[in-house]
């Protein structure tokens, strides 16, 4: 069975793909889902339960700030900017700020994987 989300809204349940989830962000009491089709959707639920929630399940979310969590799959690039500050900029030209904490762990995840030793080798010429 394929992997899905499932999001209160106004009264109904509904399951979405997750990479049809960009980000959320959390406001106080209530957080802000935003789709792939630009739609947001409010959760009233704080990012504390939302984050519980998803983390778990789905891989590829993670939470690069106290109030963000993000798509792993739609990162472009993140760049350093002002005093030791870090943002990502997303696929949709979005920008999420980055916890100075966590910038490090995010570049872990997207180490790239080492080259097995019978790559490395080079042939010898006889």
């Amino acid at each position: 069975m394929k992997e899905r989300v499932m999001i209160f809204e106004e009264g109904r349940i509904h399951w979405y793909d997750p990479n049809d989830i960009y980000y959320l962000q959390g406001n106080g009491s209530y957080t802000l889902i935003t789709l792939s089709n630009g739609r947001s959707i409010k959760v009233s639920r704080n990012m504390k339960y939302v984050k519980s929630q998803m983390l778990g399940k789905c891989t590829q979310f993670f939470s690069v700030h106290k109030s963000w969590i993000i798509n792993l799959n739609i990162i472009d690039y993140m760049y350093f900017y002002e005093s030791k500050n870090w943002k990502l900029h997303l696929q949709n030209g979005f920008e999420i700020p980055v916890s100075r904490n966590i910038y490090q762990k995010l570049l872990f995840l997207h180490k790239p994987a080492p080259k097995s030793k019978s790559i490395q080798r080079k042939k010898s010429i006889n």
